[in-house]
């Protein structure tokens, strides 16, 4: 029996997170229903990252076992004719039937976006924070940089978490002016807590707006306590771009490696 692993993109505007629940849509659902359709057979779809509810993504991994088969190609277009439009696979690829989502994934990346112009913006306004205030970049940036590194990151965690250890490493953080009134924070890391990078980015924004000192990121981080940080940035501002697979890379149906989105 064959291992299918997909690449998914999806809006989060529609869906209450990737995680299947009781009465409300998810992504994990249409994705089942799909393979459903295709195969006859309800199968379960694991996947990488359990995006909060809103939440959006370029780059995020599933997998379920092949009970009917059929080639790489047949289950791409089928897979993307039985989703709903606001969901794409881009691509499709068999592996070794020991292969983990989750467990195998050695790195993420996500991005979100901030507009600081003074008028709403007419595009990108599902997908960005409508701050519409000016931020101090480079304050932010000095901020971010008390974080990089492998540190107890308690203070960035929601409270009903349940990461058996709050210890992770974040490898970067990028603060770019993308256009004159969009900022981009760029986090990369071994892997998150729940809500973690919207409280870091909801921090980030505190010492942008002038309200801290971006040494207090350092003061926050040590304390190890969620009330010690700034507000939860808001979840559809927020996008999974990229899993990272070291020994499981992508290859296209011509057999050729790739890396979906150029980010590793």
């Amino acid at each position: 029996m064959a291992r299918v692993r997909l690449l998914i993109g999806y809006h989060g505007a529609n869906y209450h997170g990737w995680q299947q629940q009781q009465s409300v849509p998810s992504v994990e659902e249409a994705i089942t229903d799909a393979v459903e359709k295709m195969s006859g057979v309800r199968v379960r779809v694991r996947g990488a990252s359990r995006t909060d509810a809103g939440v959006h993504a370029y780059g995020q991994v599933a997998c379920f076992d092949e009970v009917v088969e059929r080639s790489e190609r047949t289950w791409y277009r089928a897979l993307n004719r039985w989703t709903p439009h606001d969901i794409n696979i881009y691509a499709v690829q068999k592996v070794a039937p020991d292969f983990h989502p989750r467990h195998d994934a050695r790195g993420k990346i996500y991005t979100y976006r901030i507009w600081t112009g003074e008028l709403r913006a007419l595009q990108g306004v599902e997908n960005s924070w409508q701050w519409r205030r000016p931020l101090d970049i480079e304050a932010m940036r000095t901020a971010a940089q008390y974080l990089i590194g492998t540190h107890d990151f308690s203070s960035f965690r929601a409270a009903y978490c349940d990461a058996r250890t709050p210890v992770r490493t974040l490898r970067r953080i990028l603060i770019t002016q993308e256009t004159p009134s969009m900022i981009k924070i760029t986090i990369e890391g071994s892997a998150f807590l729940k809500y973690m990078v919207r409280n870091i980015v909801g921090s980030l924004v505190w010492v942008g707006k002038g309200s801290r000192p971006p040494e207090w990121m350092g003061d926050v981080l040590k304390a190890c306590d969620r009330q010690a940080g700034g507000e939860t940035a808001p979840s559809h501002a927020l996008t999974l771009e990229t899993i990272h697979y070291p020994h499981h890379p992508w290859v296209d149906y011509a057999g050729e490696i790739y890396r979906p989105f150029g980010a590793w």
